[in-house]
């Protein structure tokens, strides 16, 4: 189905999220299989090593891990898709784990089927300001958050802000090593490659 997409395409531009290694890595061998032009864009990361209230893990374990260090009460702000990822772990046991969604039916079910309470579910579309979660985070009595730095789209720095003023951590998933040719975090940077296909393939 991919191939007959790029049917007349003179590149592929990969845009996908930061997190998706598996879509990317198709990607990069489809478009090397059809000799186009491979280009990615990445959101440029805004969490680092030494922010205060940071903690990276390497792993979904590790992260319930430390999480279940600050208490019971986890807020997963990881997207719906990798619900299920964190509810079917030994590390999980014990834990009130806590999602927000979006108000779509895939979503919904994917946390259904991953085990989360509805009580402990919001189904609403971000992105969030540091106020909302403050607000959604204290409501339920939250006492570490796990999330994933997708960028400002993500709204990584309003989970940041908001866990600070809480005194929560925030667990960051470190996210994929790709080791894939001409990355890009500036959009215009793609956008000129692309025009002028000044690229290596």
């Amino acid at each position: 189905a991919r191939r007959q997409l790029l049917h007349g395409a003179k590149a592929v531009v990969d845009a996908t999220h930061p997190y998706a290694a598996t879509i990317s890595a198709q990607l990069a061998l489809l478009s090397g299989e059809l000799g186009l032009p491979y280009l990615r864009y990445e959101r440029p990361a805004l969490l680092t090593e030494g922010m205060d209230g940071v903690v990276f893990a390497d792993t979904v374990q590790a992260a319930l891990q430390t999480a279940s260090q600050a208490g019971a009460r986890v807020f997963l702000a990881t997207g719906s898709g990798g619900l299920r990822t964190f509810t079917g772990l030994p590390e999980a046991a014990g834990l009130q784990l806590f999602a927000r969604v979006a108000p779509v039916a895939g979503s919904l079910e994917a946390a259904n089927q991953a085990g989360i309470p509805t009580r402990n579910l919001l189904a609403m579309l971000g992105p969030f300001t540091r106020e909302q979660n403050v607000s959604q985070w204290r409501h339920w009595g939250i006492q570490a958050v796990i999330t994933k730095d997708s960028g400002e789209a993500g709204g990584a720095l309003e989970k940041l802000d908001a866990a600070r003023e809480l005194g929560l951590p925030l667990i960051v998933l470190r996210r994929p090593e790709l080791n894939l040719p001409n990355v890009y975090t500036s959009r215009s940077d793609v956008l000129n490659a692309v025009n002028t296909l000044e690229v290596s393939v």
